[in-house]
């Protein structure tokens, strides 16, 4: 009885190894889905051609893994076009990065970077909260409504208290005639619009 049940040991301990290699496979599609909670990346899309103007247009999305679940928003569209284009230009790179983590609010804003077609900054801001996206819009006098800023530089800076970084816009003047500056504006967060709002607008010389 000793060497029967020997055997049938054996027989069980074999059974061990294809459960292993079955099971790898799941263990490594949850740590890369552990991995991918809460990350962003970008994605574009090409629209089919225009039959009449035979032009490509592109659409710009952001993604993100929350759960199983694979979230994704538009946040621009490029249009091809003869005129300048005051988008995101479908052939140079576009860059992300996470600048507001609200814990209280539990709102992220994403900063998302790019140029147009003329080499000028564009940046969009999009917000996540609670498994949904949208594009954080900004007003100026100038510009008006708008859901983006674009300009030669761009920075954002923490310059109050509030968890939102502040957005300077500065758009170089080549003036013939007059000392070249820097023609800059400053936008803040405001909570109860959910948008930007600008509050200062000054020109600064070229050093």
């Amino acid at each position: 009885m000793k060497s029967i049940k020997k055997v049938i040991g054996n027989k069980n301990s074999w059974l061990v190894i294809p459960t292993i290699f079955g099971l790898l496979p799941l263990l490594i599609c949850g740590i890369i889905l552990l991995f991918l909670q809460n990350k962003f990346w970008i994605y574009r899309k090409i629209i089919p051609e225009d039959p009449l103007t035979k032009r490509i247009h592109y659409q710009f999305f952001i993604r993100t893994l929350n759960k199983l679940t694979l979230e994704s928003y538009e946040f621009a569209r490029y249009h091809e076009s003869n005129e300048p284009s005051q988008t995101f230009e479908p052939g140079t790179p576009i860059k992300l990065e996470l600048i507001s983590d609200n814990i209280q609010t539990e709102q992220k804003i994403i900063a998302i970077w790019g140029e147009d077609s003329i080499s000028l900054r564009v940046l969009a801001l999009v917000a996540y909260h609670n498994g949904e996206f949208r594009v954080i819009p900004n007003f100026s006098e100038r510009r008006r409504e708008d859901i983006k800023f674009d300009s030669t530089e761009i920075y954002l800076e923490n310059l109050d208290d509030d968890p939102e970084l502040e957005v300077t816009e500065a758009f170089f003047l080549n003036y013939s005639n007059a000392p070249h500056v820097w023609n800059k504006r400053r936008f803040d967060y405001d909570a109860e619009k959910e948008m930007y709002i600008q509050t200062k607008e000054w020109n600064d010389p070229v050093l």
